[in-house]
């Protein structure tokens, strides 16, 4: 069973963790802009305008933090709706449009 971080702890994972979102948000919407662009789409009129939900995935490294010491994992298993091992180490969230994020 997954057990749920404090709010302070949760707080923390925040601070670590915002940065990370604010840049694949940042991706996600340069990437939709190009994607007006790309199919020669007035990026006033008939760009994207709506948000695409992240697929994100984990690394499970050697130097990764175990399961709930993780900020990976929490975020992971709060948003992923998977079942993942609380007894791997979990090193990187990825997202984006790399094959393996």
């Amino acid at each position: 069973m997954i057990k749920l971080p404090s709010s302070k702890e949760f707080i923390e994972s925040c601070k670590i963790i915002l940065p990370f979102l604010v840049i694949g948000i940042g991706i996600c919407l340069v990437s939709l802009k190009k994607l007006g662009a790309d199919k020669n789409h007035d990026n006033e009129k008939g760009a994207v305008k709506k948000l695409q939900r992240l697929r994100c995935s984990v690394k499970n490294c050697d130097w990764g933090k175990i399961g709930n010491d993780s900020a990976v994992y929490r975020l992971y298993a709060a948003n992923s709706g998977a079942n993942i091992d609380p007894n791997k180490p979990y090193a990187e969230l990825w997202m984006g449009t790399h094959e393996s994020g």
